[in-house]
């Protein structure tokens, strides 16, 4: 089974094999190029890589939904090349096997679309997920023509007979990055995300490298692996639970299951004023399905974690115990939660009433 990342398109689930996700982050400002493609959303600055960003809307033919703060861009590299997309609502993490991806007959597939598909497959609720050929979207005409663009003159001449049909082929929509758009206190906030990615200093040896999740709590940034993690989701109606320990906030129902919901806070002494509006919905051997609350989801990407015994004095506020290692994100040290240990220190589970 390979791990797949989940997000929605007109209410349609697709995944993308998060194999061949380098980097997954909410949406900075977009530097728009001038005469470019109508499906590229603009470049990006990704750790000094320059990156072109396309609108997964547009690539796939449909116009593209009005940009918003909670896009995420999905950083993609195959054969040795990058790539990004905006996408919006990635809303899990769920394992696929290639067995059970069933190819869509070409009769139904459109062509400009036939490429980007593999298939689909049945989740664990009966829906049907459509599968991103990752191979595929690096040969879509649009991902072909932003690299002629980049092409020697002579390059360039050789393949236009070529480039001329292909751009007649190409859907239209126009996807181009509105900054202007944005209030000014969004754009401050799309310009600050944009020095964050810009700066982002991650190891090029795979070597003691995890995949990480940062979240914010109680004012405070931490990173989680996310080998258990499900999804990430927005809080829903919330029942209290009696009987339960403080750490306990209630449960909700999450697509016909009574999710149980951890405030962490407390565990970790931090402050309690800011709103829990965000969901990590996990899932281990020891205590099955559960969500932890958390303001924020502010970036998945592979991170080099250092030993935990190395805390720099400001985070030893937090019990080492609790703590699996620690990652160099946003220019600050950031501590790494063991979940597990956490919730097997503090009890959390015991006396729930069912």
């Amino acid at each position: 089974m390979a791990m797949n990342i989940i997000f929605h398109f007109s209410s349609q689930p697709y995944a993308i094999p998060g194999a061949s996700v380098k980097a997954l982050f909410k949406l900075p400002k977009l530097t728009v190029v001038e005469d470019a493609l109508p499906c590229l959303a603009g470049t990006l600055n990704c750790r000094g890589d320059i990156i072109a960003v396309f609108n997964f809307a547009a690539l796939v033919g449909k116009l593209p939904p009005v940009y918003a703060l909670d896009d995420v861009v999905i950083v993609l590299e195959h054969a040795g090349q990058q790539l990004a997309m905006v996408v919006s609502d990635v809303c899990e993490l769920q394992d696929i096997r290639v067995a059970d991806i069933a190819p869509l007959p070409a009769s139904i597939t459109p062509e400009s679309n036939a490429r980007l598909i593999c298939g689909q497959v049945r989740s664990s609720q009966q829906e049907l997920i459509t599968v991103i050929d990752v191979a595929g979207l690096f040969s879509h005409p649009a991902v072909l023509l932003a690299e002629l663009k980049q092409s020697t003159q002579e390059e360039q001449t050789t393949t236009r007979p070529l480039v001329d049909d292909v751009l007649k082929a190409m859907p239209r929509a126009h996807a181009h990055f509105p900054w202007h758009q944005f209030d000014a206190a969004a754009q401050q906030v799309l310009q600050a995300r944009a020095g964050r990615i810009a700066s982002i200093s991650l190891p090029q040896e795979p070597n003691g490298t995890a995949m990480l999740a940062i979240i914010r709590m109680g004012g405070e940034s931490f990173g989680i692996g996310i080998e258990c993690v499900q999804e990430f989701t927005s809080i829903q109606s919330v029942a209290l639970l009696p009987a339960c320990p403080a750490n306990i906030a209630g449960c909700m129902n999450l697509r016909g299951d009574a999710l149980t919901l951890l405030d962490l806070r407390a565990a970790l002494h931090l402050g309690t004023t800011q709103a829990l509006t965000r969901v990590v919905v996990m899932r281990t051997p020891a205590f099955g399905l559960f969500g932890i609350l958390v303001e924020s989801v502010e970036q998945v990407a592979p991170m080099q974690v250092q030993d935990a015994s190395h805390l720099p004095a400001c985070l030893h506020k937090f019990d080492e115990s609790c703590l699996s290692g620690l990652v160099h994100w946003n220019d600050q040290e950031v501590p790494v939660l063991d979940v597990s240990d956490l919730l097997e220190r503090t009890s959390m589970f015991v006396d729930v009433v069912p």
